[in-house]
């Protein structure tokens, strides 16, 4: 039995989705892209690119595009928001770790547990992690910020 097929030429995609088993199990698609007149093509795979952490895609990337550590942070943060947003998330969780050691040592200087009580509070506050509740303490009381600063 042949199968009639019909080519679609003239539409417009909205979403692709992967799926493991398709509806129609003959169906085959080819997707081009180019680039516009103003880019060169960019054929650099570390944009598709799958890495188990933030500092490896980093690292692909100052490689891959001879780029130094700071501009590949921010390429991949843009890339790979996941990956991010992970290396985020730990970086908090190893600095409350820390100021935990130093609350229990009693080796927190005044200033440094003032400042560590006005993050927390605004943390709990306003229901957003430590490293927004810094940027907001430091515009509420700039004041304790620079006590924290002076340390």
């Amino acid at each position: 039995m042949t199968i009639k097929r019909k080519i679609m030429r003239d539409f417009q995609i909205e979403e692709i989705s992967a799926v493991d088993v398709p509806a129609q199990a003959h169906a085959k698609m080819v997707i081009m892209k180019r680039a516009d007149d103003h880019e060169e093509p960019d054929m650099n795979l570390t944009k598709i690119a799958s890495f188990d952490t933030f500092d490896d895609a980093v690292a692909a990337i100052a490689k891959a595009e001879s780029c130094p550590r700071h501009k590949a942070m921010s390429k991949a943060a843009a890339r790979h928001p996941d990956l991010y947003d992970s290396f985020q998330r730990e970086g908090e969780e190893q600095i409350a770790k820390r100021v935990d050691e130093a609350r229990k040592a009693g080796a927190m200087p005044q200033a440094a547990r003032n400042w560590d009580i006005l993050v927390g509070a605004i943390a709990d506050r306003d229901k957003c992690s430590r490293t927004e509740a810094m940027r907001r303490a430091r515009r509420e009381d700039p004041e304790a910020f620079a006590a924290f600063q002076a340390l």
